[in-house]
């Protein structure tokens, strides 16, 4: 009973996930710099005077991330070749709870001549995310399904580019070693939550709302993920923001 209530609150967490959507709007002054390519022969820098222009709000509570340890295995990006990690950030709701991050990733779409738009991009990533999920599930944030290759995308603008937006349930088990049917109970504190660290789990189950755009020879996947979706939802807003502020510089 007490399984079924738990599946019912984060059935309706996650509909709150897809329901709500974020508005992408790249404002003025998103577009190409004058005199720009939007050709870039080098991995982007983020920051302040980076190629890509982007961090969550630090009023907010948001911090850097990059250097948390164990994160690989509790939520690991399953990075394409030629995609390479640009910045990762996270928050808490209350010091206990979970934390919800914030990945920013940039592809080199030399490596990838199949990927011509956001929801070419969208396919390519989300079919490496449930390549090594123990259990994924895609969703169209506007609803509808969202399986095989012809996933329905809410669009937008971020940064003068359309995007592809996509939401995804993902399961990560611990097993005690690469392949195997056995799982090992794991703390996840200081990583996915700020939990008492006697409290183990044999996996944890990561919703995510992914934003992917393409801007010159580079794709980009922007994505809000955690472990608890009604916090998730809690930071939309935020989500949001970041997203509106974004710029290119090349």
């Amino acid at each position: 009973m007490r399984m079924n209530a738990l599946a019912s609150i984060r059935s309706l967490a996650l509909a709150a996930v897809l329901a709500i959507p974020v508005a992408l709007s790249g404002g003025p002054g998103s577009a190409l710099a004058a005199g720009s390519t939007g050709r870039l022969d080098r991995v982007p820098v983020v920051g302040a005077a980076g190629d890509l222009r982007i961090a969550p709000p630090s009023e907010r509570g948001w911090q850097e991330a990059n250097g948390v340890s164990g994160l690989e295995r509790v939520g690991r990006l399953d990075l394409l070749p030629g995609e390479y990690a640009l910045g990762r950030w996270r928050v808490l709701n209350n010091p206990n709870g979970p934390y919800v991050y914030f990945y920013a990733t940039a592809i080199n779409l030399d490596q990838h001549p199949e990927v011509k738009s956001a929801a070419d991009l969208a396919t390519a990533k989300l079919t490496q995310l449930c390549r090594y999920s123990d259990g994924c599930q895609l969703i169209a944030p506007e609803g509808g399904s969202a399986s095989g290759q012809d996933q329905p995308a809410s669009e937008g603008t971020v940064g003068g580019e359309t995007t592809a937006v996509r939401v995804s349930t993902d399961t990560r088990k611990f097993r005690v070693s690469p392949g195997s049917g056995d799982l090992e109970n794991l703390s996840v504190t200081g990583i996915a939550t700020e939990a008492p660290p006697e409290n183990t789990y044999d996996h944890v189950d990561w919703t995510s709302r992914h934003v992917f755009l393409v801007h010159g020879n580079w794709g980009y996947e922007l994505r809000l993920t955690s472990i608890d979706p009604n916090v998730l939802q809690s930071r939309l807003g935020d989500f949001d923001k970041t997203l509106s502020g974004l710029r290119f510089a090349y």
